[in-house]
C-alpha cells in the first residue's frame, strides 16, 4: 500500500466530495499487522516507532487487537498539546497520547484500498472500528458533488471552534483526499527583533518577536515570525532601525495557536500601525480566522 499524498489546490470549487473528516493536530502513523501477526508502526518519514507506541498501555491494547493481514492509518496526537510536542510525549511514553484511526486500507486480508469508488461506506466503517475499541475520526457524508467557497468557510469556522487543524475532504475511503485548512490572522505588536547571520542576508532583519495582551493586561508571547519580504529585510539593516520596530503593530497569518501559546507556521501579513494600536492587540483574536487555504 502506498502512503497517501494530499493534492494541493488554490481553489477547491468544483472538486467532487463525498466524505468529510476532521484533521487532528498530530502525526501520521501507519500500523500493520502482517499475515503472521507481527505488528509494526511507522511514522510518515517512515521511522519505526513500534516499540515506543507499545510502551503506552491503551495504544498497545489497540494494536494487539488487530487481526492478521490488517492495516490502519492513524493520527497520533494529544488533545492537550500541539503536534510539535508529540515526539517528546512519545519518547516519554506519555499516556495522554492517542492513536486515532481515519482510514483502513486492509482488514483481515481484504484490501479496502482496491475497492471501487463508493463501495466502502466510510461512515459505517469508522463506526465499526469504534465498536471494536479503536479511537476514530468519524466521517460526515456529503450529498453535494462539490464544496463551494461558502461551504469551505463554514468548515473552517467549525475547525476553529473545535480546535482542529482543518478537514480532509474525500472522494472515497482511499482516494481523492484533499486537505482544507483555515488561514488565521491576527494583529500583534513587536517585542524584539533578530538580525540575520546568513551569508545572503547578513546584517538584515531576520525575524520579529510578537505578542498580544491577555485580558489581565499582561503580555502573551506568540513567538518569532520570519520576515520573507526582501524589501523589508533590506530596509532594516542596522540595529537602530530594527530597534525602532519594537512596539509596531503588524498583521500575521498562522495555522494554529499551539498548546504552549505560540503560533504555528506564522508568516508576515502587512503593517497595521495606521489602523490598529498596540492596546487593541489582544488574545480575543484567537477564535477568528480570515480566508482559507487548500493544500
Amino acid at each position: 500500500m502506498s502512503d497517501k499524498t494530499l493534492p494541493k489546490f488554490k481553489n477547491y470549487t468544483g472538486q467532487k466530495v463525498n466524505w468529510i473528516q476532521g484533521k487532528l493536530d498530530g502525526h501520521y502513523t501507519k500500523v500493520v499487522c502482517d499475515a503472521f501477526g507481527n505488528k509494526k508502526a511507522t511514522s510518515k518519514k517512515p521511522i519505526d516507532i513500534t516499540e515506543k507506541l507499545m510502551a503506552i498501555p491503551h495504544i498497545r491494547n489497540q494494536i494487539n487487537s488487530m487481526p492478521n493481514s490488517s492495516q490502519i492509518l492513524c493520527e497520533m496526537h494529544c488533545p492537550e498539546e500541539d503536534a510539535t510536542s508529540v515526539p517528546t510525549l512519545l519518547n516519554a511514553a506519555d499516556e495522554r497520547l492517542m492513536l486515532t484511526v481515519f482510514a483502513v486500507p486492509m482488514w483481515c486480508g481484504i484490501s479496502w484500498e482496491e475497492q471501487p469508488t463508493g463501495a466502502v461506506d466510510l461512515g459505517e466503517l469508522m463506526i465499526t472500528m469504534a465498536g471494536l475499541g479503536f479511537d476514530v475520526v468519524h466521517a460526515i457524508r456529503v450529498t453535494a458533488d462539490f464544496v463551494d467557497e461558502k461551504g469551505c468557510d463554514a468548515l473552517n469556522e467549525l475547525a476553529v471552534r473545535n480546535k482542529l487543524e482543518g478537514h480532509v475532504l474525500k472522494v472515497s475511503h482511499m482516494s481523492g483526499w484533499f486537505k482544507l485548512k483555515p488561514v488565521r490572522e491576527l494583529d500583534a505588536f513587536i517585542t524584539d527583533t533578530e538580525m540575520s547571520t546568513s551569508d545572503s542576508y547578513y546584517g538584515m532583519l531576520k525575524c520579529v518577536r510578537l505578542a498580544v495582551y491577555n485580558p489581565d493586561g499582561t503580555e502573551h508571547d506568540l513567538g518569532n515570525c520570519g520576515i520573507g519580504d526582501l524589501s523589508i529585510k533590506l530596509k532594516y539593516d542596522t540595529q537602530a532601525k530594527r530597534d525602532a520596530l519594537i512596539g509596531h503593530v503588524m498583521e500575521v497569518k498562522y495555522d494554529l495557536i499551539g498548546a504552549k501559546g505560540g503560533m504555528r507556521f506564522p508568516r508576515f501579513g502587512r503593517w497595521r500601525d495606521d489602523e490598529k494600536t498596540k492596546a487593541e492587540c489582544t488574545t480575543e483574536q484567537f477564535n477568528w480566522y480570515k480566508g482559507m487555504q487548500i493544500r
